[in-house]
């Protein structure tokens, strides 16, 4: 998150958009570390994509695909509103597989 937060203010972008990319961070790699932590897999990977006017962030790890719907209900649930909120802030997320890896693609364009 610190770092996710770091390379948004190089970029001049503004704090509520920061503190979004944040929570988005902070989400995603929740959601990939205890997947991987129940499979028992070592590691999950992210990086960044940064320009002046697009955010991107890659979290990447051994794993499934599984289906990705962008949804308004509010979840009461104890569980399960990470991605929800992921496509909630994210102007675009996608999830891709790549062999036995999946990837959490997401973009934030400065704009919005």
């Amino acid at each position: 998150m610190n770092h996710t937060e770091k390379l948004a203010l190089q970029k001049d972008y503004p704090p509520n958009i920061v503190m979004k990319l944040r929570l988005v961070t902070e989400e995603a790699c929740t959601n990939a570390y205890e997947y991987c932590k129940s499979k028992g897999y070592k590691s999950l990977f992210i990086k960044w994509a940064v320009t002046s006017k697009t955010f991107e962030i890659f979290v990447r790890h051994k794993g499934e695909l599984f289906e990705i719907t962008k949804d308004d209900q509010i979840n009461t649930s104890l569980r399960g509103r990470g991605i929800t909120l992921i496509t909630n802030i994210m102007d675009q997320v996608e999830l891709r597989e790549e062999n036995n890896y999946v990837e959490l693609y997401m973009m934030k364009e400065m704009g919005e």
